[in-house]
This record gives C-alpha cells, sequence and structure tokens, in this order.
C-alpha cells in the first residue's frame, strides 16, 4: 500500500467509527453468518454500514456482490483487452493480484492443478481467434463448469457418493 492509500485507509477507518458509533442504538444487520460448511463469516462494521445505507440485508448485498463476478467473463474480457466494468469484479481481481504471492503460499501445486492450468493454456490458444466477448465467454464458462463438476465428482467419490 503507498503513503496516500494507507493515510486514505486510516481517515475511512476513522469515519466508518464514527458512523458505527451513530448507529449503534438501531442497529439492525447481523454481526455474523453462519454458513452451511459450518463455517462463520464475521462481517465488518463497513461492511454493515454499507448494507444499512443501501436498506438491503447482509446476504442479499452478498448474493448481489457475488453475481456480478464471473470467472469466464473476466478471463474472455481480459483476452480480449476490453476493459472490465463491473466494479465487484474489479475489486474481487484486484484483491486477487495484489495477494497472489500469499495464495501461491497457501496453495500448493499438485498435479491436479498443474494439469488445470495446462488446460486451461490450451484453452486460451484454441480459442486465440474468438474474438466474439459473448462467445468467448462461454467457451469459458463451459471449461470452468466442467472442472468444477469433475472437482465434485472427485469429492463424491472419495466420499463414498456416486451423485
Amino acid at each position: 500500500m503507498s503513503v496516500s492509500e494507507q493515510q486514505r485507509h486510516q481517515r475511512s477507518i476513522s469515519l466508518v467509527e464514527k458512523l458505527y458509533g451513530y448507529r449503534k442504538e438501531y442497529q439492525r444487520s447481523p454481526e455474523r453468518l453462519f454458513l452451511e460448511d459450518g463455517a462463520c463469516l464475521v462481517f465488518g462494521k463497513d461492511f454493515r454500514i454499507i448494507c444499512e445505507l443501501y436498506a438491503v440485508d447482509a446476504i442479499s448485498y452478498l448474493q448481489y456482490f457475488m453475481s456480478c463476478i464471473s470467472l469466464a467473463e473476466f478471463r474472455a474480457q481480459v483476452a480480449l483487452k476490453r476493459q472490465l466494468e463491473s466494479m465487484p469484479q474489479l475489486f474481487v481481481f484486484d484483491y486477487i493480484s495484489r495477494n497472489r504471492d500469499e495464495q501461491s503460499k497457501i496453495i500448493p501445486l499438485t498435479e491436479a492443478i498443474d494439469l488445470y492450468i495446462t488446460e486451461l493454456q490450451k484453452l486460451n490458444a484454441r480459442h486465440f481467434i474468438v474474438r466474439d466477448l459473448k462467445k468467448r465467454t462461454e467457451c469459458y464458462r463451459e471449461f470452468f463448469l466442467s472442472h468444477y463438476y469433475n472437482i465434485l465428482k472427485e469429492k463424491g467419490d472419495h466420499y463414498g457418493n456416486t451423485n
């Protein structure tokens, strides 16, 4: 983070704290969301304030935010050198690109991941001539869905399920 980003971040923290202090009396948004897998998502003060400013509950806001993120569309736009227009998508992929080194330490390069990367590179080469955004997005979407279903199938086989 640059010096100016750190200064803006510090100013925004104090603003969020003030806003949060004003709203404590009529606090309506939950602080946590319990997910199906037993994990718990803790909402920060700034996120709860945003939800209240937009007058939406946290789950609806998260669903909207996640619906704006498409890895297939992102890959197609980057490959075609088009500007990203979705703010949630820009936010997520900016975060990912900033934290790429940390992620590589967390996720070890396995044979399955290496195969996935190789298949993705082959897809990129095969569809290089596809210049239509919708067609290219659909190619990536099919690839990612196929990969996702293979993961589910492997996990099902691992747990003794055949679905």
